[in-house]
């Protein structure tokens, strides 16, 4: 096995972004994300599990004080997608009037994404942008793109840097892919 190879879970990974490349591309966003907001004070919403990584690292980059919420959205059950999200309203009803910036790991088909921005407009916030490190365009089944996008990638399986296997590997400082050769 190659030296830069890691197993997760019994499966082979290979480095696909680097710690530097990661971060290099949050210190640009944090910059695109400043200019967009101006004088505005945006709520910071990220969805949890897989965003406490990059959001992390966002806030860091962000010079001022700022509200951050964490909310835990789901569509699964037993490993079962259920085709409707799940989170905890309480925490979130209070938005009305509000610029709000979510901060997601990775937009998939973008079905999560859809539905809790659709929940957030019926509660009347101000405005709504997304930040995103990631992005499968060939996977989208919804109308939603990233306003301030890290990296788009093709459909490939990817762990690290708060993407998970089975709850293994967020705590990776970079981003790996299957290795198909390797597996």
């Amino acid at each position: 096995m190659r030296q830069d190879i890691i197993q997760v879970n019994q499966q082979n990974f290979k480095p696909y972004l680097s710690e530097s490349q990661i971060k290099g591309r949050i210190t640009e966003m944090a910059v695109e994300i400043k200019a967009h907001y101006k004088d505005r004070d945006p709520i910071f919403l990220v969805l949890l599990n897989g965003a406490f990584v990059f959001a992390s690292d966002l806030l860091r980059a962000w010079d001022k004080p700022v509200e951050t919420r964490f909310i835990k959205v789901s569509s699964y059950e037993d490993m079962e997608s259920t085709g409707k999200i799940e989170f905890n309203r309480d925490a979130i009803n209070d938005l009305s009037g509000r610029d709000i910036l979510i901060i997601e790991d990775i937009i998939d088909t973008g079905h999560t994404l859809h539905d809790f921005t659709q929940y957030l407009r019926s509660i009347g916030v101000a405005s709504i942008a997304i930040a995103s490190l990631l992005l499968k365009p060939s996977k989208l089944r919804h109308d939603i793109s990233a306003d301030f996008l890290g990296f788009s990638i093709s459909d490939l399986f990817v762990i690290g840097y708060g993407l998970d296997y089975n709850e293994k590997a967020r705590n990776l400082k970079a981003i790996y892919i299957l290795d198909e050769a390797e597996g």
